[in-house]
């Protein structure tokens, strides 16, 4: 019986295999192999550590409410008895209730699974991520202040969703904060809930934030992390002529220690190398994973038996990721690598 798995083992078989290692291609197919072939042409992104060889990536499964989205991730179990495990799983049934009222909150979904936090033998847990900048729910006749208003209501009614009840008014209070201070022209553009780790915590995006101002946004909301073995990065950055700048944040009765600055350019071209070279420099990016980043943009081809896949990849942007629970603090530098399979059946 085809399910997900049916096309991402090959697809991670086909792979380098300084991309995706055999630990890590062996934990995508245990993941998708409980989920239904239907979201096979779904867009899919891996998450690459640029400082680490043969490191554990992240998964993720993008949906679109314009393609149909919201019933696929209401019907995304492969088999009977899978559809009875998730159904019986708090957070799988958390997510379903998400699911059934999608529609009135975002263009955009996805679920990201984070290979070391899955167990062996038991059904694959994800956090959700939604765009709360999705076209379809911006009114531009109405004040940034409704718009922001409307935006932290339907935070709260998802929240609740996900979150213990009794934590909710310390972190609404936190939320609303944390909005409200953002910087003039910064908005918020994603919002997470980390159903496998900072369990208790509101992911944010911000993008607008200029580097330079985020040392004093964190003084503002609170963050007790030290900012000093940010700074020369921060500096470095401020110069980048990227075309985007974010700032994540994990919400919850306080700021979470972690934090991270994600860079976008709208175009691949030589700034991308100068950058990823700059991090190798700077010791957050081997060679070898520099060279594999520097493979996206392009397109490639993949099978199975029956059906291949004409796919194309997409560097989407970089997270300069900064963890002040390890030790005096430790930057950590990831790529966002997007995939959009397109498989299409040659038997005969």
């Amino acid at each position: 019986m085809k399910t997900l798995a049916s096309f991402m083992v090959p697809f991670c078989e086909q792979s380098s295999r300084d991309f995706i290692s055999e630990q890590s291609a062996e934990g995508i197919g245990n993941i998708t192999k409980h989920f239904t072939p239907a979201v096979a042409n779904d867009t899919f992104c891996f998450e690459l550590r640029l400082g680490k060889i043969n490191a554990l990536i992240d998964y993720s499964l993008h949906f679109s409410r314009e393609h149909g989205g919201q019933d696929t991730l209401l019907r995304i179990a492969a088999t009977p008895q899978d559809t009875e495990q998730l159904n019986n799983n708090p957070l799988w049934q958390a997510i379903f209730a998400f699911a059934r009222q999608w529609k009135h909150t975002a263009d955009h979904v996805w679920l990201e699974f984070d290979l070391d936090q899955q167990q062996s033998g038991a059904m694959p847990l994800p956090s959700l991520f939604y765009c709360a900048a999705s076209p379809s729910y911006q009114n531009e006749a109405l004040q940034h202040s409704e718009q922001s208003y409307i935006q932290q209501e339907t935070i709260r009614n998802i929240a609740r969703i996900f979150l213990t009840p009794e934590d909710l008014p310390e972190i609404f209070s936190q939320l609303e904060f944390c909005i409200e201070h953002a910087p003039k022209q910064a908005q918020l553009n994603q919002v997470g809930f980390g159903l496998t780790r900072n369990r208790q915590c509101i992911r944010l995006q911000f993008i607008g934030v200029h580097p330079q101002q985020i040392p004093d946004y964190l003084q503002t909301i609170g963050w007790r992390g030290d900012i000093e073995p940010l700074l020369p990065m921060l500096e470095y950055m401020s110069a980048l002529p990227v075309d985007l700048f974010a700032l994540v944040i994990d919400a919850g009765k306080q700021i979470a220690p972690k934090i991270g600055i994600e860079c976008y350019l709208k175009q691949r071209d030589q700034r991308w190398n100068s950058f990823l070279a700059e991090l190798v420099n700077r010791g957050l990016c081997l060679t070898e994973t520099q060279t594999l980043a520097q493979n996206y943009p392009s397109v490639q081809v993949f099978h199975t038996q029956q059906e291949i896949s004409l796919t194309h990849l997409r560097f989407s942007h970089i997270k300069i990721g900064y963890d002040q629970e390890h030790g005096a603090g430790k930057l950590e530098a990831k790529a966002y690598l997007f995939h959009f399979p397109d498989w299409k059946s040659f038997a005969v």
